[in-house]
């Protein structure tokens, strides 16, 4: 199976119910340039019993999915539906213009908490690539032949990434979205991108690293980060990294994580942002390793953030 690149949003969540959300993020795709597209599908989901609620065949606009649309509440709802999106592939590494699926998926706040999961962990809401593949970039040239070309068009399908995240950002105003591939937990170090509506959303991330150091996510079976240093747990730290890298990550946690209780707000104003790539707009700021973000991971930025006291 491939490997997905996974958004996960954080919103205010008392306001938005998750049909009204999802509608939301739909006219936002169908702004970004997917809308002859068609969406595909609709299922609706409460706790851990599945039910199909609305099965939409063929193609149907934005508009005629809001239609057809159930007006769907409950604790625990949760609700997805599918679009083909524009992208650049690279059959045989040879560039060539096709789709990639999305999924967008949306869930009420009960949702994120209960069988064991963690709000902190899920969201409230996430865009799916069915492949993170189109969006890495190749590390070597090597004997390939077409290195520069696939590059330049892994960053065209980048930057049409950062436009939607752009466009999420500052319509929806989510407290914070993070960028993240899907062979390892959805936690701050293992992120590749994050956007974050204020401060208060990085000291937030600061101590769930901690809870994570101490507790653990007893619900994703991933025992106490600090328990890696002896019995290494490879998806905590995500399978990108190899033991070694992982291992001397845990060790700069290891040297800092107990300054979160030192940490607050003014520390955070005192990060020289010069240091990092980022892009701050009206609605927050973005953190990434530009251009190629989906090949690096945000690790060494929250060490920063520690290393402030």
């Amino acid at each position: 199976m491939s490997t997905e690149l996974v958004v996960r949003i954080w919103t205010d969540g008392a306001s938005t119910g998750p049909s009204e959300r999802l509608l939301q993020l739909v006219n936002l795709i169908e702004e970004w340039g997917v809308a002859g597209a068609g969406w595909q599908g609709l299922r609706a989901r409460r706790g851990g019993e599945m039910a199909t609620t609305q099965q939409l065949d063929g193609r149907l606009s934005g508009s005629e999915l809001a239609e057809r649309l159930p007006e769907l509440k409950g604790d625990g709802l949760h609700l997805s539906t599918r679009i083909a999106a524009p992208c650049w592939r690279f059959p045989g590494e040879t560039a060539t213009k096709g789709s990639i699926i999305l999924w967008v998926e949306c869930w009420e706040r009960s949702y994120a908490t209960q069988d064991g999961r963690d709000y902190d962990v899920e969201g409230d809401a996430a865009l799916m690539f069915e492949s993170v593949g189109p969006f890495c970039a190749l590390l070597s040239p090597g004997d390939h032949p077409n290195f520069d070309k696939v590059n330049r068009r892994v960053e065209d399908n980048l930057e049409r990434l950062l436009d939607l995240l752009m466009s999420v950002a500052n319509k929806l105003r989510p407290r914070s979205i993070k960028v993240f591939n899907d062979q390892g937990v959805y936690q701050p170090l293992n992120s590749h991108l994050v956007f974050f509506r204020e401060a208060a959303v990085l000291l937030h991330d600061l101590h769930f690293l901690k809870r994570l150091w101490d507790e653990g996510l007893r619900g994703y079976n991933t025992p106490p980060l600090r328990e890696s240093l002896s019995n290494l747990d490879r998806m905590a730290l995500n399978l990108w990294r190899d033991e070694d890298a992982q291992l001397e990550l845990l060790l700069q946690l290891k040297d800092r994580i107990d300054r979160t209780s030192q940490l607050d707000i003014g520390n955070i104003a005192r990060l020289d942002w010069e240091r990092f790539d980022n892009y701050e707009g009206d609605t927050g700021r973005i953190v990434l390793e530009y251009p190629d973000f989906m090949n690096s991971f945000l690790d060494q930025f929250y060490l920063a953030l520690l290393d402030l006291v």
